[in-house]
């Protein structure tokens, strides 16, 4: 290594670091030999993998000779660079001194049996991690003085009103803290999953990351007094400065202004980013872009942007102080500080794995390290951390009150292992494998498999997050947006033992077109699958993808551009790698080997065990985390309400499906403790076939959309709390979404559904001359998202309108199977697959859509939806512009009957602890814990 080679023995390190995971000295040679073959990343990844490992075992932090070395690649140091193999001169060795200490591990300067240590500057407090805890820490002493119980694991945190405010996503409340005593004074309920808190203007304000609201706290009489509605907006994060309450909408790429004594949105200003979080100062907004890795700088008055700025990756938090800017780059363990004059990144601080909020005090700043456990505070001054305070568990948000500064966070990673989960499902599982999974979805898949990248498995609007998990990287597209290259992270393994390899990804895609899966649809887009679709029996996907084991790259490459690509490939299990020998057909009792923390070791129609994958390693917390429960098993059941039963006695633990709505009133009252009522983009509808009479009539389409009375469906889906009207394909709080509703017999300039119109609905039938045709309701009997009632009521609203309707109930796999003959469904219930309007409206409504049935269509409907995608990824604005103009031109055409978009009740067993739902994936059931 001191010869400056490396490379080749990066292999054999990998080797040694995994049977000696605690060698300081090991270690760092593989984090040099990793860099010296163009592994950046991976050596990046190797010391992040070892902060989380001795986090959760021994309570420590890397040594200072490693976090230097850290600090060496961040920079690209030229002196890491390998050098001419010749013997270097003592005399240059003692030159280098301590730079060749780092870069060299100090051969001889530490024992190879070390561990990784403290450095001086590293204090010991660890908090009771096995629950979620506030915890106040003094500014002057760095000591932890007081710490408060939180009933769940904590989401933002802000002070304010002499009171702290902690905002907790999965249970739809806000908590009030008296940071005197640490006692929770009140917890107020408020709806939308809230992700986002500030004080200001004597208000807490609060932001929902599903429903595009902003929740006004009145401290007086802790209640919410006011909700401000933003249209479709999305918001990802709040600050308060000026005067005026600033909201992050990055649904659409704009700043909201908000008038906080009236509540009225004063203007927005269109961004070339998409904001996901702000801090504000000096008449300027900060804005960072998680996914762009960029920080905008943004004048108040004018709205002008100043300067943008590239820093780490995933900045996930901004703070103000020392004359600076500061920015926690989570993917990166790193905080980047700019100089607002310039907009310059004057250093790169490397402060622990996972900072996920930062807070200013005077004369330093602080940074929260999720996923290592520790608070960090960084010396402005010498621009590297002073102080690192190990407080355990997983601090997640910082605030500050002059003495204090307090953090909150949640139990810690392994202090609530063991147990068998388990869940209650109403279908049968024909199949377990990944490439046919529609009904158990990602509370299926994910324990056990993973993809290139993912959504980040986490409540609030980190769950929005796309992160890289098989890959080192997101990547960004070359070749006017044709070519995406991934580099894999090394060392991974099968739950068989096998290793990972770049060809299992191609392997994967074409195995989805030779066992016909519903998921080609997502990758007709690649070079070659043309051939594909005609022959899928010799799928050759050479051409499209290629793949390099030895370097561990998979490069894809399209046809045309696909701005929705990498969202298309964390969509279910489709894409998840298959090792070489998995047969070409539907898995049905054999489990395909994955490499998520869970394999399955036995599965029959009706029930399934999942236990830990014993070559399972955590390579990131965010995309794929360990899982706590030993097991998880699924069984079936007969009906939800023999599942609601199990999950009431403690048979079981969480259901799959909707309660049905006489049951959940009951839950309500007597079991709200056990009941999460969760923010989603579900969308409920009955498809309509427009190329079969009488709904080949678009007057007859209309007249049912008028006929069908909303506010009964809401009721047979369990209330307001649960369902709200709908008029329109788009789901609210979606990039596109205005709310519209053309069929409504009191029509306002809002766009919301007051009460049905019989009187308009049998005007059109008239109009039509089709009273008296035959309609086929169907429905099915094994629905787990649709009431029972729905199909009846649907043939009733029809017979009223002078139709002669029957009514056919049969097994979901039964419709299906001539679903294309179908005049008329009353089972769609749909959730997107990925935030983006192109995941979902040509899937259904154009000619070829992989879910329209042939039900429409139309060419120019058609255009306009690929007009659209294509302009997502060089003008956000402007598609989301025209997709709001093809979801009201769909409402028009009417081929659908939108009923109700839904929140997510769910109903757990009293020994779960730790619930965490997703906003775009649900139940989050491998971070379950059970008492």
């Amino acid at each position: 290594m001191a010869a400056g080679r490396g490379p080749e023995l990066a292999p054999e390190l990998e080797a040694l670091v995994r049977e000696h995971p605690l060698r300081e000295r090991l270690l760092g040679q593989l984090m040099v030999a990793l860099y010296r073959a163009g592994r950046h990343g991976d050596a990046l990844g190797a010391l992040q993998a070892a902060r989380h490992r001795l986090a959760a075992e021994l309570g420590l932090e890397p040594g200072l000779q490693l976090r230097e070395l850290e600090r060496l690649i961040l920079r690209h140091d030229p002196e890491l660079e390998p050098v001419k193999r010749r013997p270097l001169p003592t005399r240059r060795l003692r030159r280098r001194g301590a730079l060749a200490a780092a870069a060299a591990i100090v051969i001889g300067g530490v024992g190879a049996g070390a561990i990784l240590a403290f450095g001086s500057s590293t204090r010991s407090r660890p908090l009771d991690v096995g629950s979620s805890r506030l915890a106040a820490i003094e500014i002057r002493s760095g000591d932890v003085t007081s710490t408060t119980a939180l009933p769940r694991t904590p989401g933002a945190l802000t002070s304010g009103m002499g009171s702290l405010w902690v905002a907790d996503a999965s249970g739809d409340t806000v908590s009030r803290i008296d940071p005197h005593g640490g006692s929770v004074i009140d917890r107020i309920h408020v709806a939308g999953e809230p992700g986002s808190i500030v004080a200001g203007g004597r208000a807490i304000w609060v932001a929902s990351t599903v429903g595009g609201t902003i929740s006004r706290i009145d401290p007086g009489t802790d209640t919410v007094t006011q909700t401000v509605r933003l249209g479709g907006a999305g918001a990802a994060a709040v600050a308060f400065g000026g005067g005026r309450l600033w909201v992050a909408d990055p649904t659409d790429q704009r700043l909201i202004e908000v008038e906080p004594q009236t509540g009225s949105i004063r203007r927005t200003l269109t961004l070339d980013l998409r904001p996901t979080t702000l801090a504000f100062g000096d008449g300027v907004i900060w804005v960072g872009d998680y996914t762009a890795n960029l920080v905008a700088q943004i004048a108040a008055n004018s709205g002008e942007t100043l300067s943008t700025t590239h820093v780490g990756n995933g900045p996930a938090a901004l703070a103000l102080g020392a004359a600076s800017v500061w920015v926690a780059n989570a993917l990166d363990g790193t905080v980047s500080r700019i100089q607002p004059e310039t907009a310059a990144v004057v250093a790169t601080i490397p402060i622990g794995s996972g900072p996920s909020s930062l807070v200013a005090t005077g004369r330093s700043v602080w940074a929260a390290n999720q996923y290592s456990g520790t608070v960090a505070q960084i010396n402005p001054q010498r621009n590297r951390v002073a102080v690192t305070l190990h407080v355990g568990g997983t601090p997640a948000s910082l605030t500050a009150d002059g003495r204090h500064v307090w953090v909150a966070g949640g139990p810690g990673p392994g202090r609530h292992r063991g147990g068998t989960l388990r869940l209650v499902a109403t279908q049968t599982f024909d199949t377990i494998d990944p490439a046919f999974q529609l009904t158990q979805t990602l509370v299926f898949t994910r324990p056990a498999y993973d993809t290139l990248v993912t959504f980040e498995q986490a409540p609030g609007p980190a769950g929005l997050r796309l992160v890289p998990d098989l890959a080192i990287a997101i990547p960004s597209p070359t070749r006017a947006g044709t070519t995406y290259a991934f580099r894999l992270r090394r060392g991974i393994r099968y739950s068989d033992g096998r290793r990972l390899k770049a060809q299992d990804f191609r392997r994967a895609i074409e195995r989805l077109f030779r066992v016909h899966s519903p998921g080609t649809t997502y990758y007709t887009g690649i070079a070659g699958a043309a051939a594909c679709v005609r022959r899928p029996r010799t799928c050759d996907l050479s051409r499209g993808i290629e793949t390099d084991d030895m370097a561990g790259t998979v490069v894809f490459h399209l046809r045309a551009p696909d701005p929705d690509f990498l969202f298309k490939l964390t969509v279910i299990g489709f894409s998840v790698p298959v090792p070489g020998g998995t047969p070409d057909h539907a898995l049905r009792s054999t489990p395909l080997p994955g490499t998520g923390p869970y394999a399955i070791v036995r599965a029959s129609e009706r029930h399934l065990r999942f236990a830990r994958n014993r070559f399972f390693r955590e390579w990131s917390h965010a995309a794929q985390p360990d899982g706590n429960p030993d097991a998880i098993e699924w069984h079936v059941v007969s009906s939800l309400d023999e599942a609601v039963d199990s999950v009431e006695r403690g048979g079981a633990d969480w259901m799959l499906g909707l309660i049905p709505p006489a049951r959940l009133h009951r839950l309500q009252l007597s079991r709200p403790a056990q009941l999460h009522t969760n923010p989603s983009f579900i969308v409920e509808f009955a498809p309509l076939n427009a190329h079969r009479p009488p709904f080949d009539d678009v007057r007859v389409r209309r007249a049912l959309n008028y006929a069908i009375d909303r506010a009964k469906i809401v009721r047979m889906y369990g209330g307001p709390a649960v369902a709200t009207p709908l008029c329109q394909p788009l789901p609210p709080a979606f990039p596109g979404y205005r709310r519209y509703c053309p069929y409504t017999a009191h029509p306002g300039a809002g766009g919301a559904w007051t009460a049905p119109s019989l009187a308009a609905a049998r005007r059109l039938v008239a109009d039509s001359g089709t009273s008296g045709a035959r309609i086929d309701v169907w429905g099915t009997t094994d629905s787990i998202g649709v009431p029972r009632a729905l199909p009846a009521y649907f043939a009733g609203v029809l017979r009223s309108l002078g139709y002669r309707a029957r009514l056919h109930l049969v097994p979901f796999p039964t419709l299906s199977a001539f679903r294309e003959q179908v005049q008329l469904s009353v089972d769609g219930d749909w959730a997107p697959d990925y935030p983006a309007p192109s995941a979902y409206l040509p899937g259904f409504f154009s000619c070829h859509g992989g879910y329209s049935n042939g039900y429409v269509c139309d060419s120019t409907l058609d255009d306009e939806m690929r007009r659209a995608t294509a302009l997502q990824e060089r003008d956000p604005r402007r598609a989301a512009v025209v997709w709001s103009r093809i979801d009201h031109e769909i409402a028009d055409g009417a081929y659908w009957v939108p009923t109700v978009s839904l929140r997510s009740p769910e109903i757990v067993s009293k020994r779960v602890r730790n619930y965490q739902y997703s906003p775009l994936w649900g139940f989050i059931a491998s971070q379950v814990w059970l008492r």
